[in-house]
């Protein structure tokens, strides 16, 4: 009823969905409504991340004063 179709399931050929309403923060894994299968990524592709540079204390805190005043956007 308040289901949104996000496509077909590569098992059964059912149809997968999403809920509109959720009371979560994190939104909800597709699911089959045939076979009860959910999707292997929650959404979207996987996105190739590299981890951040590790900083000191004294150097995080230059870096935010000098930031304060020099904007990129």
């Amino acid at each position: 009823m308040n289901d949104r179709t996000v496509g077909t399931c590569s098992i059964c050929g059912g149809r997968v969905t999403v809920p509109t309403v959720y009371m979560s923060v994190k939104p909800p894994r597709p699911c089959c409504e045939s076979c009860g299968a959910r999707a292997k990524q929650d959404f979207g592709p996987v996105v190739e991340m590299e981890p951040r540079a590790t900083v000191g204390a004294k150097e995080w805190g230059r870096a935010l004063l000098r930031n304060r005043w020099e904007s990129d956007c």
